[in-house]
């Protein structure tokens, strides 16, 4: 579709991400840093640079690419929990709490993924964050339809957070829909 004779940024972008689908990522990278080059203000090419480098294995410097994509890029909460993700996998205390900020910030906007709640979910946990964690692990569960987890996490939470509060009365809902869920099951 975009043949090497084609300079156009469209068709070099697309080339930089089938180099990396080859596997090829050294060449990609390198596709990559000349479009960087001349056009250093993009948001999107130093995402693709964070992706790149997670896929390939190499958290720390996505995490860096994540950052300068995020500077770039104002309200992008993919990126934001792509960025989060990347902490989580260098897993150093300063990081995990990086993490733990990011995650809630993008659970907003990503709030109806699972795998959103599992990163928030992993990122309180190694903040020490026990009420929160079940919580999120509990939405996790709802969304992916294991309804017998959502109703033992919520469960689990409960007892982390004072009677009535925010966190205790979402996990009242979430074990109070899970068990309808289970009985229209039954129906």
């Amino acid at each position: 579709v975009y043949p090497e004779k084609d300079q156009s940024l469209p068709a070099r972008y697309a080339r930089v991400i089938a180099t990396f689908r080859e596997p090829s990522v050294d060449k990609a990278l390198e596709q990559l840093d000349t479009l960087l080059a001349k056009h250093p203000d993009d948001g999107y090419f130093w995402e693709l640079q964070g992706q790149i480098l997670m896929e390939s294995g190499q958290p720390a410097p996505a995490r860096i690419a994540y950052i300068k994509a995020l500077e770039l890029l104002e309200n992008a909460p993919l990126i934001e929990g792509d960025l989060a993700r990347a902490e989580l996998a260098i897993n150093t205390k300063e990081s995990n709490k990086s993490a733990l900020l990011h995650m809630k910030s993008a659970i907003h906007t990503l709030g109806n993924s699972a795998f959103a709640w599992r990163q928030l979910a992993t990122a309180q946990g190694r903040n020490n964050m026990s009420g929160a964690l079940a919580l999120s692990l509990a939405e996790e569960a709802l969304l992916r339809n294991r309804l017998k987890d959502a109703i033992q996490q919520a469960k689990r939470s409960q007892h982390h957070f004072k009677r009535r509060a925010p966190g205790w009365l979402r996990a009242l809902d979430i074990e109070e829909l899970a068990k309808r869920r289970l009985r229209d099951r039954k129906r």
